[in-house]
């Protein structure tokens, strides 16, 4: 449902306004019931407790596979909203890995945008994240074997 909502201090929002304050989905009737019931659900369900709790998990699980590659892979960001990126190299290779990890993960029918954070869902079950940690790992395997060579050093 479309909804705006002007949010602020006391003295800034209830401050004179030149003009008033107009909103095309601000105050919609349908749109603040369901804001409500959506609010009233997430308390119910405990839903954040639940989306940090299966993010902690889950983002220890990819930390330990990111462990496991000597790719330059890097793990960011909180647990329900993660980002994996590579660090750079002194052959500039940060980009390919980056691209060719992301465009594996989208193989395995994962698609994570390379330039932004991905997010834990409350829907997302275990056996989903559990996928997810597995494409994760084939992706840097295919990664690392691409980008080092016998001697496990990133090749240039």
């Amino acid at each position: 449902m479309p909804l705006a909502a002007v949010t602020g201090r006391a003295e800034i929002v209830d401050a004179p306004r030149l003009g008033g304050l107009g909103s095309t989905f601000g105050g919609n009737p349908v749109a603040c019931a369901a804001a409500l019931k959506s609010i009233e659900i997430m308390e119910r369900e405990n839903v954040l407790d639940n989306i940090w709790q299966k993010g902690d998990r889950f983002l220890n699980k990819v930390r330990n596979v990111i462990a496991s590659y000597n790719v330059g892979a890097e793990l960011s960001g909180v647990a329900p909203m993660f980002f994996i990126t590579f660090r750079k190299d002194e052959g500039n290779t940060q980009r390919g890995r980056r691209d060719d990890f992301y465009t594996q993960m989208i193989r395995r029918g994962f698609f994570f945008a390379p330039h932004h954070h991905a997010y834990i869902n409350y829907r997302h079950s275990e056996e989903d994240l559990d996928k997810t940690v597995q494409a994760i790992d084939e992706s840097l395997a295919y990664v690392s074997e691409k980008y080092q060579d016998s001697m496990g050093r990133f090749t240039t």
